[in-house]
């Protein structure tokens, strides 16, 4: 009875430890273009936050679930504007972050992608729907 006492008292100070320790931090990156994307049509024309609006959204959500498992997610934003250099973006974001989500033409992700290529960051493509992205070209 002792014994399951003590185990008990020792599980909880284990669990009480754990829920005491900093949270792990994971960091997301964006990277996108600067302006809004083009469209054929005047009716469709997409918002000047798309893309980055779902991984606000995402962050809040994941941050509130992120709390009863000791993690908080942030979100850092990079928008490259013409002439910007795409890997050296991309190296910049991953020193900072783990994940980067990328809505960027296939010709810059894949700048991008070779530009981490080593590095333990992971590139999540959001806006290319190139399908040389999946065959030829993939990464």
């Amino acid at each position: 009875m002792i014994r399951r006492l003590v185990g008990v008292i020792g599980l909880s100070l284990l669990a009480s430890h754990a829920l005491a320790a900093d949270p792990v931090e994971i960091g997301i990156g964006y990277l996108g273009r600067a302006g809004v994307k083009s469209k054929l049509s005047l009716v469709e024309q997409p918002a000047e936050n798309d893309g980055i609006a779902g991984a606000r959204l995402a962050i809040e959500d994941n941050n509130t679930t992120g709390r009863f498992l000791n993690q908080r997610f942030s979100l850092e934003e990079v928008r490259l504007k013409d002439g910007d250099d795409v890997g050296k973006s991309a190296t910049a974001l991953a020193a900072r972050n783990g994940f980067i989500i990328a809505d960027l033409p296939a010709d810059a992700l894949l700048k991008a992608a070779d530009a981490l290529r080593g590095s333990k960051t992971v590139l999540l493509n959001a806006g290319s729907t190139d399908d040389r992205l999946r065959e030829q070209d993939c990464r």
